[in-house]
């Protein structure tokens, strides 16, 4: 199928597409593709009404020059 390739896309075009997004577009995206699959139809644990989460932050990556001059948690 000669003809229909395209060059790679690079980081930098990539970016500048992102940018020209608006933020609105990643609300909307989350909505869709989490909020209403996951959450749809209500079942679901809830704390004074609010969705429960489990956070699990046991693996932390620091930055390599943070980890010399930060202090420990």
């Amino acid at each position: 199928m000669t003809g229909l390739e395209q060059p790679p896309v690079t980081a930098s075009a990539y970016s500048q597409a992102r940018y020209k997004l608006k933020h609105t577009a990643f609300i909307e995206l989350n909505q869709a593709a989490v909020v209403q699959t996951h959450y749809g139809d209500g079942d679901y644990l809830r704390f004074w009404d609010l969705r429960v989460l489990a956070v699990d932050g046991s693996r932390i990556t620091l930055d390599p020059l943070c980890q010399t001059s930060c202090p420990i948690f």
